[in-house]
């Protein structure tokens, strides 16, 4: 018993420096951060083999911690009751930390077995252009291709030697998504995250009881992933065509826990908005640094794990034993002892309530470019009461809310044009504190209705519509197209249907990576693709500056 509450304090203190290491570390790079948990849950797996066969270092208690625990002898009475406590219940909280650590070790267990059952049935790919596209991109790691029905989502998953696994209608994708997943998958394998990820799970399986650890590994798989999404963006594909491919590919999750994939549904939403944030650091950590994390996350829990609590004298305290009674022995009682009576605790006074503490927030909102944007609307609603504060930027994009009551609130900001923001923000009793949020651009949305008659030729569609978008944003402008020609063949057999389209309007106004996401008759699929791919606009522009924006497309098909 001594030993697990020892070794829990232990890990609770190595758990408190990473936590306050990672938000010294909050402006730096998802790949230093990322580097930074993995060395703490590695120091943290290795905390109780260090403190079993590493030096001792006994820290004296003084004498009167320990006398503080003995209470006085008590006193004889005519009859005595005696509760013996079994010898096994000192031992209850340690069998319960070994049955959890077995039971989640049993669930990771059977995790990898389901992962390595998937993989071991998939067929390899053989095709010359998978095989030409990965010593292309070429990592430096040789990997295994491989193809299966049984999986929505590309996977990867080894410890030391990586396969890919791609799911059966990766075939259909562009070459360009094509590169983009085997680009993040084969960053996973040369970075051995599978190797980490286990590392990482065998702490939390060890440490389950403690809470940290549990924040901890969410915080570690978080990392892992933006890590690996900034450093596709650093190899050169645009972080807009990149969320669009995420989101396309997010679509039908059915993801093992135990193995990597791009479309993981974990923090999805905090992918895209890191993906979307220029001003996001996505420097790749060296190796000479991550050595000195490890080294430095050793230099912290090799020296905790030898203190030992030592008392310099130990007190016994006196314990009253039973021992066997005759029943038809007369007892010999002693004679009474007259004791004055305790006298009775005086009751504390009652303290009146005191008012909520209050604190105050102020900032500004800012547009992707660190522009401010007027007159947005930001609500505080606290998580933990029903109150809810509500502040408008003024004409310089700044807000202040003076007088707020003390808690966690939930943030949202609305400004047209705009993707919602949303933050949960702790604010502390007597603060005075200055908090920015950054907006990101919304999407655009139109909608192209092809409309024939039978069997006549297709009527004309109607003007463009144009998207009104507020703030500092000028919304896109469409100059051309060419009308989708209905499929003789498809209206011949009396077939209708919406063809959802998503694209990236490029800053010289073309449309770029056209991909339908609705499931239609492919011939409509393909008329529509045609036409719009040919479309022009005028791009949005941001603060005088033209910037790529995401467009979803609507062409429905229909007959009179």
């Amino acid at each position: 018993m001594n030993f697990l509450i020892d070794f829990c304090i232990k890990a609770t203190a190595v758990l408190t420096v990473a936590f306050l290491t990672a938000f010294a570390m909050r402006r730096a790079s998802a790949s230093a951060r990322y580097a930074m948990w993995t060395c703490a849950l590695a120091a943290l797996l290795i905390l109780p083999l260090a403190s079993w066969i590493g030096p001792v270092v006994k820290m004296p208690v003084s004498q009167n911690a320990w006398r503080g625990t003995t209470s006085e002898q008590p006193a004889l009475s005519d009859s005595v009751v005696v509760q013996a406590r079994r010898p096994g219940m000192r031992n209850l909280p340690v069998m319960i930390w070994i049955a959890g650590m077995v039971a989640m070790l049993l669930r990771i267990a059977v995790g990898h077995w389901r992962v390595r059952s998937l993989f071991g049935s998939a067929e390899e790919i053989r095709d010359p252009r998978w095989l030409a596209l990965v010593e292309d991109i070429g990592l430096g790691r040789r990997v295994v291709l491989k193809r299966s029905m049984a999986t929505d989502v590309p996977l990867s998953y080894g410890l030391f030697r990586a396969t890919v696994l791609l799911p059966g209608d990766a075939g259909r994708w562009s070459e360009e998504r094509r590169r983009i997943v085997l680009l993040h998958e084969m960053i996973h394998a040369r970075r051995l995250d599978s190797l980490w990820g286990l590392v990482t799970q065998g702490a939390w399986a060890m440490h389950w009881f403690n809470p940290m650890a549990w924040l901890a590994a969410k915080q570690f798989r978080k990392e892992q992933e933006r890590s690996c999404d900034d450093a596709v963006v650093m190899a050169g594909t645009a972080s807009a065509v990149y969320a669009g491919h995420l989101i396309d590919v997010a679509r039908a999750i059915t993801m093992p826990e135990a193995a990597l994939g791009m479309a993981d549904a974990f923090d999805l939403e905090g992918r895209v908005h890191a993906l979307l944030d220029p001003a996001r650091n996505r420097k790749a950590v060296s190796r000479k640094i991550c050595a000195a994390m490890l080294a430095g996350a050793l230099a912290v829990t090799m020296p905790l794990a030898a203190i030992r609590a030592q008392s310099t004298a130990v007190v016994v305290p006196r314990i009253l034993i039973a021992t066997p009674v005759d029943i038809a022995a007369p007892v010999k009682k002693e004679p009474a002892v007259h004791k004055p009576a305790p006298r009775r605790a005086q009751p504390a006074p009652i303290e009146e309530p005191q008012a909520a503490a209050r604190a105050s927030i102020a900032g500004s909102v800012l547009d992707p470019s660190g522009a401010v944007i007027p007159r947005a609307a930001i609500s505080f609603k606290n998580t933990g009461g029903a109150n809810e504060e509500a502040a408008v930027a003024d004409a310089a994009g700044a807000y202040r809310l003076p007088g707020i009551p003390a808690g966690e609130y939930l943030v949202k900001v609305t400004v047209p044009g705009f993707a919602p923001y949303q933050k949960t923000l702790t604010i502390e009793a007597g603060a005075n504190a200055t908090t920015n949020f950054s907006l990101t651009l919304g999407d655009v949305k139109m909608t192209e209705e092809i409309v024939a008659q039978r069997p006549q030729m297709a009527a004309p569609s109607g003007p463009p519509q144009r998207i009104r978008v507020g703030g500092n944003v000028q919304p896109i402008k469409l100059i051309s197209k060419a009308s989708p020609e209905y499929p003789a063949d498809a209206r011949a057999e009396g077939v209708e249907g919406t063809v959802v389209l998503r694209a990236v309007v490029s800053k010289e106004g073309g449309l770029l990576n056209v991909t339908p996401i609705s499931d239609v008759d492919q011939r409509l699929i393909s008329a529509a693709t045609a036409a719009v791919s040919l479309w022009r606009y005028e791009p949005t522009l941001l603060n005088g500056e033209p910037v790529e924006a995401v467009i979803t497309i609507a062409v429905s098909f229909r007959l009179n």
